[in-house]
């Protein structure tokens, strides 16, 4: 089971090009991007296998998948792993891999695709 060390590491190694640093607080990761803009990473501690990735943009937009579940997300297939796009109310289906580490990885990318697309 992955915990808040592993994510650390794919984020500093894998991702360096745009993580500024990041740092454990609590049962909270977080990491601080180039553009200024930070991602939220929480691991449930009571529910196994819960998770959180919540990335909060300098535009005020925000983009976060989880699977924690959530009345609005019961209609989507892939219930209860959802996609918040660009705020809380935009709730879709989940374009990401449903098992942690994977779907950190491919969340991560879309914050990279997100980024590049803004420099």
């Amino acid at each position: 089971m992955a915990n808040l060390k592993d994510l650390q590491k794919i984020a500093e190694v894998e991702f360096k090009e745009i993580v500024n640093h990041s740092y454990i607080k609590d049962y909270k990761l977080r990491i601080v991007l180039i553009d200024g803009s930070f991602i939220d990473i929480f691991l449930s501690q009571k529910l196994k296998d819960k998770f959180g990735f919540h990335w909060e943009c300098i535009d005020g937009k925000i983009f976060r998948y989880d699977n924690f579940p959530d009345k609005k997300a019961r209609k989507l297939k892939s219930f209860p792993f959802h996609f918040h796009y660009e705020n809380q109310e935009n709730i879709q289906e989940v374009p990401f891999r449903t098992e942690i580490e994977n779907g950190f990885r491919d969340f991560l990318n879309f914050v990279l695709g997100k980024i590049k697309e803004n420099l």
